[in-house]
């Protein structure tokens, strides 16, 4: 016998919700990776800027490479990060994981923002800037893979690859959104007010986009 009107519609509604509810997890498990690729772009493009703060020399340059070095350390770390946070998810879930990720991110970009420069306290300017695109590398071994993962994990049947295709979109997204940022201030700021306090606002604003994605991983169900 066919189902009931009734019948069809409460299966209707249900499926609608599902698909809603899954919708809402690619948003919060992927808007982390805004903020982490937005990061790095904003250092990338900054990076002219951000070497005459903390490796000032006659030679800019060779400034300019370690600049770039300390860019590349970042990327090193990303195994390491997907190692701890890959063991983090499966030992207390992928919810977890994500939360602490994304706070890991959020707080050395900002910090970033905040820091001396050498000629406030010489080259523990540098040795600070280290530390922070260090972590900031942990955490993006972690947040990529992780928030892949959990998007998969919850997606319907049928459409694993569709939504697990929405972290890569909102990485890309990121490096446009903190290109848009540079460009954007490089057209309001001349050379001088850019390097004595311009290169701070993208790294603080950060902030911003890591409490909007806080605030919707904190609603997310965990993982089956």
């Amino acid at each position: 016998r066919s189902a009931s009107p009734a019948t069809r519609h409460a299966s209707t509604a249900r499926r609608e919700d599902d698909v809603k509810t899954a919708r809402t997890h690619v948003v919060a498990g992927a808007f982390g990776n805004v903020l982490e690729w937005y990061d790095f772009a904003v250092f990338g493009l900054l990076a002219p800027v951000i070497s005459s703060q903390f490796f000032p020399e006659d030679d800019r340059l060779a400034g300019l490479i370690k600049v770039y070095g300390v860019f590349a350390a970042g990327y090193l770390m990303r195994p390491i990060g997907g190692m701890i946070f890959g063991h983090l998810g499966d030992r207390f879930g992928r919810k977890r994981a994500l939360e602490l990720s994304i706070l890991m991110m959020a707080l050395p970009t900002f910090l970033v923002g905040c820091l001396p420069t050498h000629d406030q306290i010489g080259t523990s300017a540098a040795l600070l800037l280290i530390v922070l695109r260090l972590a900031q590398g942990v955490s993006v071994g972690g947040e990529l893979i992780g928030s892949m993962s959990y998007i998969v994990e919850t997606a319907p049947p049928g459409k694993r690859g569709l939504y697990g295709s929405w972290t890569l979109f909102t990485a890309i997204g990121g490096i446009l959104v903190g290109s848009i940022a540079v460009t954007l201030l490089r057209g309001v700021l001349d050379a001088d007010e850019l390097a004595a306090w311009g290169w701070r606002v993208p790294f603080l604003c950060g902030i911003a986009i890591a409490g909007v994605g806080i605030w919707l991983r904190l609603s997310l169900p965990e993982s089956e």
